[in-house]
């Protein structure tokens, strides 16, 4: 049998984001990676901060920081041996959104914590936080391995080659 390990925890990942500002209210909310919130969803979280002190660009900067518990589990599987021993790797990762705090990075101001906030309040900011966790992960999986001779690579560093491990 493979060594099935698995994981749980609580922790916060911290995304910058930069909001365009009109008449000191936030109109628009972009993260690095190209995510943007809905207009909806902007102007949620904009009645939450209030005003806002644009800089010369009209523009505010942000960090989001998405609290979350997360539990997973990863199983390398078997890919030597007898044939009816042998299953592919497998795993699983789950992250529940618990909160969400917003820092002002250029501004004089007091951190907005929105974990008291229920969905129907600011919409699904859990969505957001798995857009940009899931590009995270893409990114990481575009390593490219070492090009190796075939003849010292073995099954299970391909697999977990192919499977981004």
């Amino acid at each position: 049998m493979g060594k099935k390990s698995s994981w749980s925890g609580a922790d916060t990942m911290w995304w910058p984001a930069a909001a365009v500002v009109q008449d000191k209210r936030i109109t628009r909310i972009e993260f690095e990676n190209e995510v943007v919130l809905s207009p909806e969803l902007t102007a949620k979280i904009t009645s939450e901060v209030g005003d806002v002190v644009p800089d010369e660009e009209n523009e505010v900067c942000l960090e989001f920081g998405f609290k979350f518990d997360y539990s997973g589990y990863y199983d390398p599987g078997v890919c030597s041996g007898p044939v009816e021993r042998c299953y592919p790797p497998e795993g699983d990762d789950e992250r529940l959104v618990t909160g969400v705090v917003i820092t002002f990075t250029d501004q004089n101001r007091d951190d907005v914590d929105l974990s008291e906030k229920t969905s129907e309040e600011l919409g699904n900011l859990e969505e957001v936080s798995k857009a940009l966790y899931d590009q995270e992960i893409d990114k990481e999986r575009d390593y490219d391995p070492p090009d190796y001779n075939d003849d010292y690579v073995d099954s299970r560093t391909l697999a977990r080659w192919e499977h981004g491990v």
